[in-house]
């Protein structure tokens, strides 16, 4: 098995305006990505290791910034999934699928 590529849970790809806020900053974005464990966010991103609220479906989770591009981050959840957000994941296809690429999509 390839550990680099390893997943904890299927991915599904999504499109959900979302706010993700710190204390003291609040930035909008996409969630493009979601899994039961975490989400990519399209938008301006957070230092990695940042501490942040998503509030997406009215619902909000709490995470870190795991990793960060130019317009992109990766959050990992660090409490449970709502269910308003658990309801995105049941009725979407999983996005393991695609195509294993570094940094943006391929063409």
């Amino acid at each position: 098995m390839d550990t680099m590529n390893a997943r904890r849970s299927n991915r599904v790809a999504v499109n959900v305006n979302v706010d993700v806020e710190t204390v003291l900053e609040r930035h909008s974005g996409r969630i493009t990505d979601l899994s039961e464990n975490g989400a990519k966010v399209e938008g301006q991103p957070f230092a990695v290791g940042q501490k942040v609220k998503l509030t997406a479906e009215g619902a909000a989770v709490w995470g870190t910034c795991r990793w960060a591009e130019v317009d992109r981050m990766g959050i990992e959840f660090d409490t449970p999934m709502p269910e308003q957000l658990q309801s995105l994941l049941k009725s979407k296809a999983p996005a393991n699928d695609r195509r294993k690429t570094f940094g943006r999509k391929a063409a």
